[in-house]
């Protein structure tokens, strides 16, 4: 059995180099929002990047703020135990930013505004905007409580890394780097992070699918590990709690999935670009690695539900499938290239937090203060047109 903390073990002598690692790309985040931040003159450049945004920037940003740490967790927790039934998920998400680069993300960068609420004050008046806009600076901030504390107990239990400084350290770089930068800055650590998840992961499931012989050696591990009723792609009624990976619940979640990608909350995502093409251009680039992240991203867990099982479930948490993709990134990966995955944890998660943080900024300046300060008499207040 592995040891499940080689990285942050007492005497590791890999110990100092590790942090440095990991140290430094932090660092580099916080000296991209200093100098992004240059950029900004004005509120539409600070929510919007003034719409200058090009669309390979756009895209990239799109697709690291639709993952976390969820993605290799607790999903990923759900492919080592039901295999390519998790795949239905992530159809979803392809279908809907299909349906964006084919109609919608030009439309909606037609809008030409900086909010959701703002569109749908257009529609349905003052009111449904102010209820728009606080419910949704109370889920962004949820989900990134939840993000942020679901990465931290992860890391403690599976790297050793204590829950005390992830959290904070985290929490912090996100919210220097997002609001000295603002929107330029999110974009532009979103890309960066994105050149360190996307090859890491690439990396690890190349290594996978070596590991098990190549794609034909993988469906005969599966078959021979007696696994191929649990990753059947849908499972019949009563084999998984709550009729789970069924037909039915493939429907219903194709449907959310799909309803939520065109969901006009989503829309901001291509207020930031040029002109319509250009929205549509970064939903197709969206899409695609979506795509490709969606036949990468579960090769590995389910890599180690045939591989390092025992070593899964000896993991200290509360759900040990959740640990897979780490448990496989452990055994296969060289050492060197562990913080590296660390880190590329970690950026799945900020890039969802900071574009989260830049939303509700927005959301709380263009939607809620301004009729505050019209309500308490606040000189030249008005709400947005």
């Amino acid at each position: 059995m592995i040891a499940f903390s080689p990285l942050f073990m007492e005497n590791d002598p890999s110990l100092t180099i590790e942090y440095v690692i990991i140290g430094v790309y932090l660092v580099l985040l916080i000296g991209l929002g200093a100098v992004f931040g240059k950029f900004n003159q004005d509120s539409d450049d600070y929510f919007k990047s003034g719409c200058k945004g090009t669309w390979w920037l756009v895209g990239m940003s799109t697709f690291m703020s639709g993952i976390s740490a969820l993605t290799f967790t607790g999903n990923g927790g759900a492919a080592f135990e039901a295999g390519w039934s998790i795949l239905v998920i992530y159809l979803g998400n392809i279908i809907g930013f299909a349906l964006a680069g084919l109609f919608l993300a030009a439309w909606y960068r037609q809008l030409r505004r900086t909010t959701f609420p703002e569109v749908m004050r257009e529609r349905f008046g003052p009111v449904t905007q102010q209820v728009y806009a606080y419910f949704f600076l109370l889920i962004f901030l949820w989900a990134g409580a939840v993000w942020l504390w679901g990465l931290g107990i992860f890391t403690s239990a599976v790297f050793k890394i204590p829950v005390g400084l992830v959290i904070p350290v985290l929490g912090v770089v996100v919210l220097v780097y997002s609001t000295s930068g603002g929107r330029w800055a999110v974009m532009a650590t979103d890309f960066v992070q994105g050149m360190v998840m996307i090859p890491t992961t690439i990396l690890l499931a190349g290594v996978c699918i070596w590991k098990l012989g190549g794609v034909s050696g993988m469906m005969e591990r599966i078959q021979s590990a007696g696994l191929a009723g649990d990753f059947a792609l849908i499972k019949p009624a009563g084999a998984f709690p709550g009729d789970a990976y069924t037909w039915s619940w493939a429907a219903a979640i194709l449907i959310l999935q799909v309803s939520q990608g065109c969901s006009l909350a989503l829309s901001m995502r291509y207020f930031a670009v040029k002109d319509g093409r250009e929205a549509s251009k970064s939903a197709w680039l969206t899409c695609i690695l979506m795509a490709l992240g969606t036949a990468l991203w579960f090769i590995p867990p389910m890599t180690a539900r045939i591989l390092f099982n025992d070593e899964v479930m000896a993991t200290a948490l509360s759900k040990p499938a959740e640990a897979a993709f780490a448990v496989a990134s452990l055994n296969l990966l060289p050492s060197g290239l562990i913080a590296v995955m660390i880190i590329a944890m970690f950026a799945a998660t900020m890039s969802s937090m900071d574009t989260g943080l830049n939303v509700n900024a927005a959301m709380l300046v263009r939607d809620c203060l301004p009729p505050l300060r019209a309500r308490f008499g606040r000189a030249g207040a008005m709400t947005p047109k």
